[in-house]
């Protein structure tokens, strides 16, 4: 069974095998943007690694112990431990580990990459997942690269992901994880643009910090902020924070680091840079037909 997809095989088809971040990435692929290398993992392989081990039915008796509606968030978060150690103490199947191993190692060689969430119910037009499932970045090597790729199945069941899809009224032993492996771009700034501002439909909001977009998402660094007239580009606001720290490619996975001084002492994009991001945000508005966002990374 094929479970490792290059982005030119990928179309809106594959929503359900994929993800939305997996479909998102091969259709700018096909607009010409730049993108890293991307492989994507089929949904396919979640089912049939916990099929094949029998975790489907370890997590079902996990959930079936007590009516939901009658738990305790502490038992929630019992409930969510005890299936996402199952996936650490499980091993990927040999004869999945080929056919998922031999793809990235082809692809990436010794290059690292991120490995990256990407289930078929995030970022749909009804629900967001943004923030509950797991991510890693700067992985190094087939065995590291499987490891993660579990890591990854394995944040379907945090207890924020279950909480979530019970409220939605999702089925959650049916609920599955694609996963994308990218190359890893260690660009010297990062960010994300918003095409239209959440609080104001008539600006852009672009953010920005040093070193990798990780420790913006996970809140230790805080960004550069402009808002932008979206029509005109025009700077409106600038926000400054205090620029301290970055978060930076470590040997292995990242490490929060200590600025040097010269940038400290001045935002991460200068004013050409401001407008190329915004110019970027506007395309994949235009590609997409709606208000996106999206992180970048600078690379000289």
């Amino acid at each position: 069974m094929k479970y490792v997809l290059p982005l030119d095989q990928v179309s809106k088809k594959d929503l359900h095998s994929v993800g939305g971040k997996g479909v998102a990435l091969a259709v700018m692929a096909r607009h010409g943007l730049r993108l890293p290398d991307t492989l994507c993992i089929h949904s396919d392989a979640y089912v049939q690694y916990i099929t094949s081990t029998g975790l489907k039915n370890r997590i079902a008796i996990e959930l079936g112990r007590k009516d939901f509606r009658d738990m305790r968030w502490e038992e929630i978060w019992d409930t969510s431990l005890r299936i996402r150690n199952m996936f650490l103490s499980t091993p990927v199947p040999e004869i999945m580990q080929d056919a998922i191993i031999q793809p990235l190692v082809a692809q990436f060689h010794d290059r690292p990459v991120v490995v990256r969430s990407s289930a078929p119910e995030e970022d749909s037009a009804r629900f967001s997942f943004a923030g509950l499932h797991e991510s890693y970045v700067n992985i190094s090597g087939p065995v590291s690269m499987l490891e993660h790729i579990k890591l990854v199945w394995a944040s379907l069941w945090s207890d924020a992901a279950i909480l979530y899809r019970r409220e939605l009224n999702l089925d959650v032993e049916t609920s599955t994880m694609a996963v994308l492996v990218l190359e890893m771009i260690t660009g010297e700034k990062s960010g994300v643009a918003f095409s239209v501002s959440p609080d104001n439909s008539t600006q852009t909001i672009i953010e920005s910090v040093y070193g990798l977009n990780q420790g913006m998402v996970d809140g230790t660094v805080e960004p550069d902020r402009w808002m932008l007239d979206r029509v005109s580009g025009d700077v409106i606001s600038h926000t400054e924070p205090e620029r301290e720290k970055a978060v930076f490619a470590a040997p292995e996975g990242t490490s929060l680091q200590p600025l040097p001084e010269q940038m400290t002492a001045s935002p991460p994009l200068d004013n050409t840079e401001i407008q190329e991001v915004f110019h970027l945000v506007k395309e994949t508005e235009t590609i997409f037909g709606s208000p996106q966002d999206v992180e970048w990374t600078w690379m000289q």
